[in-house]
């Protein structure tokens, strides 16, 4: 729970890594790809932004946020 903890609070300081990642899965999407792993999407934010650091610890936190706007819509 203590890094579950910390991501949140990186996310709040650091709203930017989520909109990068909701922008790589748009464009996943529109080139047909449905499934993907959180892990390949961190690592392309990581190459494409290399000013963002992100904790790998935090990557869970990314995958239970993704899951929750899917099934809310946001």
């Amino acid at each position: 729970m203590k890094h579950f903890n910390k991501a949140k609070i990186f996310d709040e300081e650091n709203p930017e890594v989520w909109s990068e990642i909701k922008k790589i899965v748009r464009r996943a999407r529109a080139r047909g790809i449905n499934k993907w792993s959180i892990e390949g999407i961190v690592n392309i934010v990581r190459w494409e932004r290399p000013d963002l650091k992100i904790n790998n610890n935090y990557k869970k936190y990314y995958a239970l946020k993704s899951a929750a706007s899917i099934v809310t819509g946001k």
